[in-house]
């Protein structure tokens, strides 16, 4: 979903605005992480490939494969924040719920899930216009 703001680029109204959305989507995660309480949190790249995208601060980089809600929400938080578009998909694979998370600029399309999964449910974030929605 495209969201609309209507307030100047890096006035006080646009960051109040972004976060207020991006917090909203963030809300969203979280409800569906909460009707699959045991689920794990993957993600992967503009192609389906999975991909090591929990932080780790020990080494300094991304390592982990999968990862917790604080994790996914941070994941998110950084990529829209960025300027980035973001999805999220619920699965249910070999046996555990998961959910999928991916991330795509321009001029790419998304989302793009992993081979073999089937997506029961996904939302997506896709990225902020400045002015009136017609």
């Amino acid at each position: 979903m495209k969201h609309f703001i209507n307030a100047q680029l890096g006035s006080d109204d646009f960051r109040q605005q972004f976060a207020a959305i991006r917090n909203a989507f963030l809300l969203r995660i979280e409800e569906a992480a909460s009707l699959m309480p045991s689920c794990e949190f993957r993600a992967c790249d503009i192609s389906g490939e999975p991909i090591a995208w929990v932080w780790n601060a020990e080494v300094f980089q991304n390592t982990g494969v999968a990862g917790s809600l604080v994790d996914a929400k941070g994941f998110a938080a950084n990529m829209i924040n960025s300027g980035m578009k973001f999805a999220f998909g619920t699965c249910q694979h070999d046996g555990k719920e998961i959910i999928w998370l991916t991330t795509w600029e321009e001029p790419e399309q998304g989302p793009v899930w992993p081979i073999g999964v089937k997506i029961l449910k996904s939302e997506a974030h896709d990225g902020v216009q400045i002015g009136i929605r017609k």
